[in-house]
């Protein structure tokens, strides 16, 4: 469709303009998954270079069989939810408060982005410190400065707090990002909502509730996704932090694929696990696509 003067119409040049942007980017974000797919189908071991024979499903068979598959599956699944659960939360919780004016709020919005903004690697090797069983500084806060423990505890090599050690750095890193998705979409509510819900004698928490989160669902859905996503994915902390021990406690799904590709070099047993990792997380999203309508409201009842 052109005007009179035989130039395109906008829609269709705007549509023309970032064709090769998204051309490129889907190219560059399916070809890996792909590959991978294709790979979890093949005896792909570096120590037998050059000889990659097609197995079908033999791969996924000794990945469900194997003694590490069931402990990965459920500490994938509990280190995600506790981490999509805290994170979002508290996330709530830190973004309504940021979302008044007081001094210093400014100053706060800028702070609670320091966490996000450090590499990954880097926070993970902080908080080993802070873990650490002979001079850490949480050890130190809970003996001397609040005397909860008598001595110092091994954070990382008792299985019952490995999980909660290395769940804790995933939170605290992933909670600026959520915040400021939460403050963003706060500015996105009409004000005038909230004005005839106080006319009609709604109080705080019937606001919050009947609009707010109404409001906010297209933001809840990007955060469960992306924070569900991150979860499943997450490496950095378990390498750093407890190597997938004591025992399988910290064994993640993510952490069998790594060892899968290489310690045990069997490339094709790592593709199989982050297959099966990426229909996990398609699970997930699903789910939240289908528990969380994005249709946003044209009158909100109070």
């Amino acid at each position: 469709m052109s005007d009179s003067s035989g130039t395109p119409s906008d829609s269709r040049f705007g549509l023309l303009s970032i064709l090769p942007t998204v051309g490129f980017l889907t190219v560059l974000s399916t070809a890996p998954l792909l590959y991978a797919f294709a790979l979890s189908f093949q005896k792909y071991k570096l120590t037998s270079p050059g000889q990659h024979p097609f197995i079908f499903l033999d791969n996924y068979a000794k990945v469900v069989d194997s003694y590490h598959f069931e402990a990965a599956i459920t500490n994938t699944l509990v280190f995600t939810v506790g981490a999509v659960v805290f994170v979002f939360v508290i996330s709530l919780i830190f973004s309504l408060a940021l979302n008044e004016r007081f001094r210093g709020c400014g100053w706060l919005r800028i702070l609670i982005l320091i966490p996000w903004a450090i590499p990954e690697m880097a926070s993970a090797l902080v908080w080993r410190w802070i873990y650490d069983s002979h001079f850490g500084v949480l050890n130190a806060l809970l003996v001397y400065v609040i005397p909860v423990f008598d001595s110092y505890q091994s954070w990382l090599g008792n299985p019952v707090y490995a999980m909660p050690a290395i769940l804790v750095p995933q939170i605290w890193k992933e909670i600026p990002l959520c915040v400021l998705l939460f403050l963003t979409g706060y500015s996105t509510i009409p004000q005038s909502l909230y004005e005839a819900a106080k006319i009609d004698g709604a109080n705080a928490f019937a606001r919050f509730r009947r609009i707010t989160i109404p409001m906010l669902k297209p933001i809840i859905q990007i955060i469960l996704v992306y924070e569900t996503i991150m979860g499943i994915a997450s490496f950095a902390y378990v390498y750093i932090l407890t190597g997938g021990g004591p025992g399988d406690a910290t064994t993640t799904l993510s952490w069998y694929t790594y060892m899968a590709s290489f310690s045990f070099a069997d490339f094709g047993q790592g593709a199989a696990i982050a297959v099966i990792m990426s229909i996990i997380s398609l699970i997930f999203i699903a789910l939240y696509f289908r528990l969380i309508p994005t249709r946003r409201f044209g009158a909100v009842g109070v």
